[in-house]
């Protein structure tokens, strides 16, 4: 529907939609944890369904008709879109910036016991990655649809999410990196400020890539990229955690995180390579991704 309605802005619009996704997660637990306090179990279940009623009547009100019948899409169509090398990047770097992001949520807290915080205080460190990305992706989403110039600051924002992996742990490969609670503070501000430049560059990839192997640009094709990247989103929240319990009871924390920024590492080396590639080839990433 974004594409359809604002199809030159694709990456600003999808930045805002997202930036409403993180403050409603961001601002979600403490309204519940206040509700709860409020009237007990019940009345926080109520206000959502009262929510999610007055949401289904305004978008009866507000949301555009379609003009025209878009065409079933052939059933190959993924398997067209997949044969691009530009969308299995974008795929691999939203998978790996998913995973690295909710790594934290199973393994952070217990990271953090060591300092004696209080509970209220160690939930600000899940406000703080929300906060800034919600905050930054319509910045990096304007950029985007301005200026087209997703290859390096994709590649800087890998770089910069494992330099705050590195910090978070702190990395045991890099004794000199204090353990404190303002380090750590400050490794979640790095992580916050260049996740969401993964997540907006990657859509955006996968933008040129479906167009570059021939799919028409039209809503079927949105729906379906926006299908592919969800599903690889979600796989990555899905193991990020599983696997983030596995490596907090073998390996610790430390090396846990050390190992989330290695993965960042290999996708700026895989980007790297391919957009080198590409640009030796002849491919402009300045090219307009939508007509």
């Amino acid at each position: 529907m974004i594409s359809t309605e604002f199809p030159s802005r694709v990456s600003t619009m999808f930045s805002m939609l997202e930036s409403s996704l993180a403050a409603g997660s961001m601002i979600g637990p403490a309204i519940g944890g206040g509700l709860y306090e409020l009237g007990g179990f019940r009345l926080p279940f109520w206000v959502i369904g009262a929510m999610v009623i007055t949401n289904s009547f305004l978008i009866m009100l507000f949301l555009p008709r379609a003009t025209a019948k878009v065409p079933v899409q052939d059933r190959r169509a993924i398997l067209k879109l997949l044969k691009s090398p530009l969308v299995w990047v974008a795929l691999l770097i939203a998978f790996t910036g998913a995973f690295g992001v909710i790594f934290l949520e199973p393994t952070l807290t217990i990271n953090l016991a060591q300092f004696c915080l209080s509970a209220f205080e160690s939930s600000l460190f899940f406000v703080i990655i929300p906060f800034l990305y919600a905050a930054m992706a319509p910045v990096y989403g304007f950029i985007s649809d301005r200026w087209n110039i997703q290859a390096p600051l994709m590649m800087a924002s890998c770089v910069t999410c494992a330099i705050g992996f590195l910090m978070l742990g702190p990395s045991p490969l890099i004794p000199v990196l204090p353990n404190a609670v303002w380090f750590k503070v400050l490794a979640m501000v790095v992580l916050g400020g260049m996740f969401s430049c993964c997540i907006v560059f990657a859509l955006k990839c996968m933008i040129l890539g479906a167009k570059e192997v021939g799919l028409p640009n039209n809503l079927d094709t949105f729906g379906l990229i926006s299908g592919v990247f969800h599903s690889v989103f979600y796989l990555g929240a899905f193991l990020g955690p599983t696997f983030g319990g596995i490596m907090m009871d073998t390996i610790g924390f430390e090396f846990g995180t050390t190992a989330v920024a290695a993965m960042f590492l290999a996708m700026f080396v895989v980007q790297a390579v391919f957009f080198g590639h590409r640009r030796l080839r002849g491919f402009s990433e300045r090219e307009p991704l939508i007509q």
